[in-house]
């Protein structure tokens, strides 16, 4: 048993940081829950927790790959692998608790479209002296705003995904990073809003012409919201795709700054953090 241990450390001793976390992810995912793997983790010493263990390979890997070489450089190439391996488990602990969060808002968002939606339905099928017609009156303006609800949740749970998916083959080879239970979660959320869009688009596109005449003589009236439009899913996934990118950078740059702060280069750290801010705040800003 020792000395099955001794290989397997020597082993662990000669990956890069890269192999070190990759390695690190196959056995997080293996517990299949969060919860599992805290358990666990709230068994193991201090000095034997995965992220300490990798850092100190990494370390020692860069040490052994740089003898010979001035203490200065080595110094340098072991901070720099250590940095590694803490910035790519940092960004797995961020991405997962980034669609743990917005997951349950996800959820949450689209059931209470999707009852919205169904008393606007029954408003249509009973028409215009219904009860229900009667609490939510005005349905072209009600649909207009389910439609405009509808593709925002669908484009954010699609920045979300495009998010985790840039980072993913970008600096984890394509292999998951997210628990499976959570990936699993936040592909049913978007089913449902996808189900919900479309449900939406068929009951627009079958909307009876005397609901739009309002009554009006032969029309609706002048001063009368516009006959709301269908979602186009296309365009929300193109749209969304290029908010994925900026999103990704700044979850990149968050995870650099953690890094460089845990690896005593303070002043970098802030710079970078301040960057990542003002990055984000013309992101967000009018226009954006």
């Amino acid at each position: 048993m020792k000395a099955a241990e001794r290989r397997l450390e020597k082993v662990e001793a000669s990956l890069t940081p890269k192999q070190q976390v990759l390695r690190w992810l196959d056995q997080v995912h293996g517990f299949q829950s969060e919860d599992k793997y805290c358990e666990w983790l709230k068994g193991q010493p201090a000095s034997e927790l995965p992220r300490v263990r990798m850092v100190e390979a990494a370390g020692d890997a860069a040490r052994r790959a740089m003898r010979g070489e001035p203490a200065e450089v080595i110094e340098r190439a072991t901070r720099n692998a250590e940095r590694d391996v803490i910035f790519l488990t940092e960004l797995v602990l961020q991405l997962n608790t980034l669609v743990d969060q917005k997951g349950e808002v996800f959820s949450l968002r689209a059931a209470l479209l999707a009852r919205a939606l169904q008393l606007a339905i029954l408003s249509e099928v009973a028409g215009a002296d219904s009860a229900v017609a009667a609490v939510m009156p005005n349905p072209s303006l009600r649909l207009s705003e389910i439609r405009e609800e509808t593709e925002r949740l669908l484009g954010e749970i699609c920045v979300l995904q495009g998010t985790v998916e840039i980072i993913r083959r970008r600096y984890f080879d394509g292999r998951p990073m997210v628990f499976p239970r959570k990936a699993a979660y936040l592909k049913a959320v978007w089913g449902a809003a996808c189900a919900l869009g479309c449900e939406y688009n068929r009951l627009v596109a079958h909307r009876s012409p005397s609901v739009e005449a309002d009554g009006a003589e032969g029309g609706k009236p002048e001063d009368a919201p516009a006959a709301p439009g269908v979602i186009d899913m296309e365009a929300v996934q193109a749209k969304a795709a290029a908010v994925a990118a900026a999103e990704a950078r700044f979850c990149v740059y968050l995870a650099k700054a953690e890094a460089l702060a845990l690896t005593g280069r303070i002043d970098e750290a802030v710079s970078l953090l301040k960057a990542c801010a003002a990055g984000k705040e013309r992101q967000s800003g009018p226009g954006a």
